[in-house]
């Protein structure tokens, strides 16, 4: 790598270290402070946590550095912050235990030569029924904090990539899946509601953070009866999360879809 590259490349992730690293060291001031936290945690949305006295939580704060939504009940704050969330905790986390965490340097994506043709690049991730996000059980995602799109009520448990592109998260309990396509469209998909609780359980991953998939690749398996069983609901939201200002996804609501079918939707 040519050495001014590499220098700016390391200035670059320097500054976006410090930038969280600065962020968690206020949000822990605005949730009162390490002896006011009881539990800390997150999922692939918002964070989640547990607090001794709710009064010493600074909501406003909270809103104000970044957090699209807060949601409160009992002791219990979620805190919405997007594929940033998991990283924020774990900054957190460093700051109580006093570590400095070690950040490396983000990966060169390939400029993509792919046309943005939204009908023909994008597939159905799942086989079932079209849902708008207004009908899902979960406020984030009703309320589009985290951006426009679509859900699937699912018959079946087999989830395969929407896009050519690549795996850019992948949660440790495996319901959640952030994809950057090769057009550049940020795609969330968001298997169930509350399924971070599961941990994992009835979710078998076949592809893992980093990995380059193609259009109709299987990426998730879901043992639909289980988590169906143990879950809040298995409606998955489907999210475009990088939309630019004014760009909405069009879709027919009822609609049944098959795993794989191109032409489901539309971004205008």
């Amino acid at each position: 790598m040519h050495k001014g590259i590499s220098s700016e490349l390391n200035k670059k992730a320097s500054i976006q270290a410090s930038k969280m690293q600065d962020l968690a060291a206020k949000m822990l001031l605005a949730l009162g402070d390490k002896e006011n936290i009881v539990n800390l945690d997150a999922c692939i949305t918002r964070l989640r946590v547990s607090v001794n006295d709710l009064n010493k939580v600074d909501t406003e704060l909270i809103m104000i550095l970044g957090a699209k939504g807060v949601f409160e009940k009992g002791n219990d704050i979620q805190a919405v912050f997007g594929s940033t969330s998991n990283q924020l905790k774990q900054e957190i986390q460093n700051i109580i235990q006093n570590i400095i965490k070690k950040t490396s340097l983000p990966d060169l994506k390939k400029e993509s030569t792919e046309e943005d043709d939204t009908q023909t690049s994008f597939v159905s991730p799942l086989s079932g029924k079209l849902i708008s996000l207004q009908d899902v059980p979960d406020e984030v995602f009703r309320n589009k904090m985290l951006g426009d799109g679509f859900a699937i009520h699912p018959i079946e448990g087999e989830v395969v990539s929407p896009v050519n592109g690549e795996i850019e998260i992948f949660f440790p309990t495996k319901h959640g899946i952030g994809i950057v396509a090769n057009n550049g469209r940020e795609i969330l998909i968001h298997f169930g509601i509350d399924t971070v609780h599961l941990k994992g359980e009835g979710f078998e991953a076949l592809v893992k953070q980093g990995d380059k998939v193609k259009l109709g690749q299987p990426i998730l398996r879901i043992d639909l009866n289980k988590v169906g069983t143990l879950a809040k609901s298995i409606i998955t939201p489907v999210i475009f999360t990088n939309l630019s200002k004014g760009e909405k996804v069009i879709f027919e609501v009822g609609r049944d879809v098959k795993l794989g079918q191109k032409e489901i939707i539309k971004i205008i």
